[in-house]
């Protein structure tokens, strides 16, 4: 008994012994972790730019603008290394930075002709052309973003992140509507995005569905051209296999009376045989003639609708799409510039 209660008043100093070292260790590794996180390597940018959007660790809030020969201190450990340039898609590179050692950066970007693939997504550019979309629609045509009025024909401005709503619409006279199209995009703070809501029609669209009965002149809003056109062949395709199906009937029924008239031997019964045949036969005849003459119809529609649809314009003619070169130049605008910031 003695032994067992000396045993417990020994119990919790041991413990306290216990959770004391632990608290030591763990309040030593917390500090070894924070001289660490104070530990930094050099990183050094060889680039054939004068200089690049820099983001670090993905850090895009802090990215700011890196010149060909920079160095940078950065905390040790696994890198990433994003270089955004107007001209060139995004390189990305990972590696381990060691304590007080120098990784050598280096990248030779291409000189690409601007487009719409190349600057879509692009941080760069984000920062130059100081927005976060550019609005493209028809020459003339009004640009409603977010039930708001953001001019004619495009636009660069900064959008809001998420989603938008964007309406283009055709305007003719001072008020009247002719035409509208609605899209919805969502967009980022830090990347450019090219939206564009054409209300007019392509050429080439145009053309190719000139093939498919009423598409073409509904694709260019000639409504009631392709109503028309869509009934007009509905009608006539209807009509020949109609027409089809009667004379493939009424042709058994002849080839059934022909064997009874050729047998007969009564000359009643045999004359009643030879009106049954005369009388199909006419309506054979007559059912061919109207296929013939359905199946024509719809022939010459359909061939109207691919000509018309080739040669015919819509009211406000068609789509023109200008190299994205245009609206760069058009932008007064714009500043090419922007701001160094670095944190790291």
């Amino acid at each position: 008994m003695f032994r067992m209660w000396n045993l417990k008043k020994l119990f919790f100093p041991v413990l306290l012994l216990i959770l004391s070292f632990n608290a030591s260790v763990l309040a030593q590794s917390n500090l070894e972790e924070a001289i660490d996180s104070t530990k930094f390597g050099t990183v050094f940018f060889d680039l054939n730019v004068d200089s690049a959007l820099l983001i670090v660790n993905n850090q895009v809030v802090e990215a700011g603008f890196v010149e060909n020969g920079d160095s940078l201190q950065i905390k040790i450990g696994l890198i990433s290394i994003k270089l955004s340039v107007l001209h060139d898609f995004l390189f990305e590179k990972q590696f381990y930075l060691e304590e007080d050692s120098t990784e050598i950066l280096t990248h030779n970007f291409q000189f690409l002709s601007l487009t719409k693939e190349l600057l879509n997504n692009n941080f760069a550019a984000r920062i130059l052309f100081n927005s976060n979309a550019l609005l493209i629609t028809d020459e003339g045509s009004e640009l409603i973003l977010n039930d708001q009025n953001k001019g004619t024909s495009f636009s660069f401005l900064d959008t809001k992140t998420g989603e938008n709503i964007l309406v283009s619409s055709i305007i003719a006279g001072k008020k009247y509507t002719f035409d509208s199209k609605k899209t919805k995009f969502r967009n980022s703070d830090y990347r450019f995005t090219i939206v564009e809501n054409y209300v007019k029609p392509d050429f080439n669209k145009a053309r190719m569905l000139a093939f498919f009965p009423g598409s073409s002149q509904a694709y260019k809003n000639q409504e009631i051209k392709s109503t028309l056109i869509r009934i007009g062949i509905g009608i006539a395709i209807g009509s020949v296999s109609t027409h089809e199906l009667i004379y493939r009937k009424r042709k058994r029924d002849f080839e059934d009376i022909l064997p009874k008239y050729q047998t007969s031997v009564n000359l009643n019964e045999a004359t009643k045989l030879g009106n049954d045949l005369e009388d199909v036969h006419t309506k054979m005849e007559r059912n061919v003639n109207i296929r013939n003459l359905s199946l024509l119809t719809a022939l010459s529609l359909y061939s109207y609708s691919i000509i018309d649809g080739f040669i015919s314009k819509p009211r406000y003619g068609y789509r023109e799409v200008k190299p994205i070169e245009f609206y760069l130049s058009s932008d007064e605008l714009n500043q090419l510039s922007g701001t160094l910031n670095f944190n790291f």
